[in-house]
């Protein structure tokens, strides 16, 4: 395993986000200050690989690891690994932390899933913004609810008219938070072919950007934006939200509890 030191950057003065000029986490801060070290640097583009429930070994690279995983090892050989750190047990507090820096308890999320990350939080996609990246967001997103758009509240009360006293509070949107570009579901149950939420009764959460996208087909783990085709004048950060590993059941074939296979291609 490379090992590389890490030094801590001089802090940047204040970093416009959000709505108004905000400071980022101290963590963020000292992300940032490399980049806007030199306005003329070319600027790295940024992938952020989110994993629900992956545990130590399930990483070959790791002692105890029995899962294959060379993508994974190939970017720890190439990179730093960084072994001092927080996270949570479940997701949503755990976003919140990566796109905040901060303890979930503070920012509107926690300590069980669901939330809504509060407006005000300056996020890692708004630092991102700020200085010239296209942000993009794709999978799951789980710190807050689907937007209350006139399509989506058609199809809740559709979904719950058994239900009279159930009343729909919409979320802000990742938008709200900083991604330009979005592919994505906002729940944490949602069906990976029908895209379903509340085990099959509850109403499709899947959206590109602020478009809810209620008929599209295909086992939404390998949807993939349009961000990627083409040049873009901007680099891009990335965060791509993945939940395969905390709900393997049911595979791309499509049959329940037919294991995910992964390649070492």
């Amino acid at each position: 395993m490379l090992r590389k030191e890490i030094k801590h950057a001089d802090e940047p003065q204040n970093i416009p986000v959000g709505n108004e000029t905000g400071r980022l986490a101290a963590p963020y801060r000292r992300l940032f200050a490399p980049l806007l070290a030199k306005a003329d640097n070319p600027k790295p583009n940024v992938v952020y690989l989110l994993a629900d429930d992956l545990g130590w070994s399930d990483i070959s690279e790791h002692r105890g690891g029995t899962i294959l995983t060379p993508h994974i090892d190939h970017l720890f050989s190439q990179g730093v690994e960084l072994r001092n750190f927080m996270g949570w047990c479940v997701c949503s507090p755990t976003r919140a932390m990566l796109m905040t820096g901060r303890h979930p308890f503070r920012v509107g999320t926690g300590p069980e899933t669901g939330g809504e990350l509060a407006q005000g939080e300056s996020t890692l996609a708004e630092g991102f913004k700020a200085i010239g990246y296209r942000t993009g967001i794709f999978g799951k997103w789980h710190t807050g609810d689907d937007p209350d758009t006139p399509e989506y509240r058609r199809a809740w009360e559709e979904a719950f008219k058994s239900l009279p006293n159930k009343k729909l509070v919409g979320g802000l949107g990742v938008d709200a938070h900083g991604f330009v570009e979005a592919w994505i579901y906002y729940g944490g149950g949602a069906d990976y072919f029908t895209r379903r939420t509340v085990g099959g009764k509850g109403p499709v959460s899947w959206w590109h950007n602020r478009e809810y996208r209620q008929d599209d087909k295909g086992y939404c783990q390998w949807r993939r934006a349009g961000i990627a085709n083409g040049q873009h004048s901007k680099p891009f950060p990335w965060h791509r939200a993945r939940i395969v590993a905390a709900k393997p059941g049911v595979g791309p074939s499509g049959i329940p509890g037919h294991p995910l296979r992964i390649s070492s291609r």
